[in-house]
Formats: C-alpha cells, sequence, structure tokens
C-alpha cells in the first residue's frame, strides 16, 4: 500500500449511543494493528504482515475480514490457538507438489511466506500444487490469489475451515460444515484481474460477525436460530 493510500480514510465503525463513528486512515490502523499485536507477542514482522492484510481488506471493501479481527487474533494468542514466532515447516516435498504445516503460527505471515516458494516453484516446473495444515485465520483468500494473478500466476485456493463449524447444511438446525471459501485468479491483461473469491455458504461469517457488533440486521436467509427457522 503506497502513501499516498496510507493517507486516505478507509474503516469507519458505527457505534450507538453519545459515542459518533470515527473514520481512521490506513496508517493510524497500521500502526494501532501493530502495536497491539507486538505488545501480545508478536515480532515486528509478524505484526506488520498481519496488519497489512487486515487494513487492505478494510480499504478494499472488505471489514468482515480487516482489523476488526484483531482482537481475536489477540484472544487467539492468549489461549494458544496462535502461536507467535511459528514457522513455516515444509512436511514433504516432492516434484511440483509440497505440503507444509504453519505449526499455528499467524496466517498472513505464513501465507507471505507460502507465496514467495510457491512461485518460484511454480515457474520452476510450470505449475505448482500445495497443501498446507495449521495455519490460522488468513485473512481474506482473494488478497493471495489476486497477488498471484497480479504475478502472472492462475491460482486456485482453497480453505477448509474445519475448526469452526457454522454452516447448517441446507434443511438442517445445527452447524456441521464451516465456510470453506474458495478463490480463483487469473490474469486479465490490464492492472484488474479476474477473480472468483466467495464462501461455500449464503454470506460469510465476518459479515454476520460485524452486523452483531454494529447492531445492524442482516436479511432473512442468511442466519438460523435453533429451531432451524
Amino acid at each position: 500500500m503506497d502513501q499516498e493510500n496510507n493517507r486516505k480514510p478507509v474503516h469507519a465503525r458505527a457505534t450507538d449511543g453519545d459515542y459518533p463513528a470515527k473514520t481512521f486512515t490506513a496508517e493510524e490502523l497500521t500502526a494501532f494493528g501493530i502495536a497491539l499485536l507486538t505488545s501480545a507477542g508478536t515480532s515486528a514482522e509478524e505484526a506488520q504482515a498481519v496488519t497489512n492484510e487486515l487494513v487492505a481488506a478494510d480499504a478494499a471493501g472488505h471489514p468482515s475480514h480487516g482489523i476488526m479481527r484483531l482482537i481475536q487474533y489477540v484472544n487467539f494468542i492468549e489461549i494458544d490457538l496462535i502461536r507467535p514466532g511459528a514457522r513455516l515447516k515444509i512436511v514433504s516435498e516432492s516434484t511440483g507438489v509440497d505440503v507444509f504445516d504453519g505449526e499455528f503460527g499467524l496466517g498472513q505471515f505464513l501465507m507471505r511466506e507460502f507465496l514467495d516458494i510457491a512461485y518460484r516453484k511454480a515457474r520452476e516446473h510450470g505449475s505448482y500444487t500445495a497443501f498446507a495444515r495449521h495455519f490460522n485465520h488468513i485473512g481474506r483468500l482473494g488478497s493471495y490469489a489476486e497477488d498471484a494473478a497480479r504475478n502472472g500466476f492462475l491460482a486456485m485456493m482453497m480453505v477448509n475451515v474445519n475448526g469452526a463449524s457454522r454452516v447448517a447444511p441446507y434443511g438442517a438446525a445445527e452447524p456441521r460444515l464451516g465456510t470453506n471459501p474458495i478463490c480463483i485468479a487469473m490474469p486479465n491483461g490490464d492492472d484488474w484481474p479476474v477473480m472468483v473469491d466467495t464462501a461455500t455458504c449464503v454470506t460469510a461469517e465476518g459479515k454476520v460477525r460485524i452486523a452483531m457488533q454494529n447492531g445492524m440486521p442482516l436479511p432473512d436467509g442468511q442466519i438460523i436460530d435453533q429451531d432451524g427457522n
């Protein structure tokens, strides 16, 4: 994100009562995010990678994957679900196909390291497939697929959210599935790659979270009660 974008107001949170909504620049949010994460025990490098992704999501109009995730990450660090300092580990390696373990590190930080490897190996072998586990929340999947497309690759990325079942199968009353996002991106010959980034459910979990935080209603059909209504 360049300095000009850093000065633009990118995030506003609605509030109730006597407290007005506040708008922050990307630069302000970045400084806040880095300070908060490092105080929770991350390195400055980890905090920068995570915060850059969150602020970019807000700037792109996706607050569901933006700075509001910071509190979640800090809470996860406190209960050892996120382990600062963890590094990407190659579990198995073969021609054009690798398996990685993130060892429960910070997802955005691990993803940037992973992409560097993926680009190098895709250029070397012509195509590249990787499987990764224990990455934690990585933020907006489309950010990484878009980056791959801008680097000249056709990318297909999928996330298996098996640790947080929040999606009820059609007609059911209880959650059994994850949101399991899928993203496909490809170069388009100009500044904007062709990309589809979607959850495999009616809406992203983060959008429900945003609505709850701000006391906003959701469209019909997006959530159900304990009776399946």
